[in-house]
């Protein structure tokens, strides 16, 4: 399916965003009513994904402002979603996440692909330079 079902403002979120399909499936989830507070725990048990995988996209989210963490009075973590300045968008994503799913997937896996061909000859750079420096 062409990411051509998918509007500017929709692409433009996820660019700026939501890096894998974990993160987006975690803000979907935060974002379902009745709105509350999640731990790691409960959103990898919520999404069927382990909570360590859970952690990595709930701290992305916190970092891109999508998401925010509160410690409670045991020391642990929880997160919610965060308010928005436009709320549209991000309405928006969800609807279109309902309806036409594997367009967005496709849209992230193409932009993964795009990160990974960019960043490649930037690493092999790197382990060249590493290695050369080694002998």
């Amino acid at each position: 399916m062409p990411s051509t079902t998918l509007s500017p403002r929709v692409k433009e979120l996820i660019q700026r965003s939501i890096r894998s399909i974990d993160q987006l499936d975690t803000i979907i989830l935060l974002r379902t009513p009745p709105l509350r507070s999640w731990s790691d725990a409960e959103v990898g048990r919520a999404l069927h994904i382990p909570a360590d995988f859970a952690r990595l996209a709930l701290e992305e989210l916190v970092s891109n402002g999508l998401c925010r963490c509160a410690e409670e009075e045991s020391g642990s973590q929880t997160f919610q979603a965060a308010a928005l300045g436009d709320e549209s968008g991000m309405r928006e994503l969800c609807q279109v996440n309902h309806e036409h799913r594997l367009a967005i997937v496709f849209f992230i896996s193409r932009q993964t692909i795009a990160r990974t061909r960019l960043a490649a000859p930037q690493t092999v750079f790197e382990a060249v330079r590493t290695l050369a420096k080694k002998s």
